[in-house]
């Protein structure tokens, strides 16, 4: 993240800074949204790539166990190493000589499915409530649901419903969607039926 931003921003945001400053900034940058809020350059003042960027630093988060938002970094590791295994022909999930049960990838496909889900539908509500370009927007969920306390400047402007949606982003990045949602649902304690296996042709 902080190399990318670097060449992005090198004569964007960072362009009336030394070349030291320039990197230490772009160091800064990308740690910052996994959660911290702080900034040493506006990201309004970032490109549209810094700011794509961004906004994908502050969708990963931080590392389990942290107070960070966001699908965290290990869901995200877990997704990759599953594609590459498959890739590679295989039915098991390797990591460092050792196999990971299909429940730790489930539960990894449904926190970022439910995570872009959520993303998706309040980006979708602010479109059709605020006037503000769609970068903008996107930044400003992103940054809400992901806890990060980043702001392009249009929060203060939004009207009183669209600070509502990034209310409920922020409760439901804090609370965290699958533990909001494990509290609504009523939960199987184990299977009682064992169903014929069925194939499904995917992509």
């Amino acid at each position: 993240g902080s190399v990318v931003l670097v060449l992005t921003e090198w004569g964007n945001a960072f362009g009336d800074l030394q070349a030291g400053w320039k990197v230490w900034n772009g160091v800064f940058s990308s740690i910052t949204p996994r959660t911290a809020g702080f900034d040493t350059v506006a990201p309004v003042n970032f490109s549209s790539a810094g700011v794509f960027v961004l906004v994908l630093l502050m969708l990963i988060g931080a590392s389990p166990g942290s107070t960070g938002g966001g699908i965290k970094t290990t869901t995200l590791a877990i997704l990759l190493v599953s594609t590459w295994n498959f890739l590679k022909g295989r039915h098991e999930i390797h990591l460092w000589n050792r196999k990971l049960p299909f429940s730790v990838l489930q539960r990894s496909v449904t926190v970022v499915v439910l995570y872009l889900g959520t993303l998706l539908v309040g980006i979708g509500l602010l479109v059709l409530i605020e006037p503000f370009p769609f970068r903008a927007l996107l930044f400003e969920v992103a940054s809400a649901l992901g806890t990060v306390g980043l702001s392009l400047g249009i929060t203060p402007e939004l009207s009183d419903a669209g600070k509502i949606v990034l209310v409920l982003m922020m409760f439901w990045g804090r609370v965290g969607i699958v533990t909001f949602l494990y509290s609504l649902l009523k939960r199987q304690t184990g299977e009682r039926v064992s169903y014929p296996v069925s194939e499904v042709p995917v992509g």
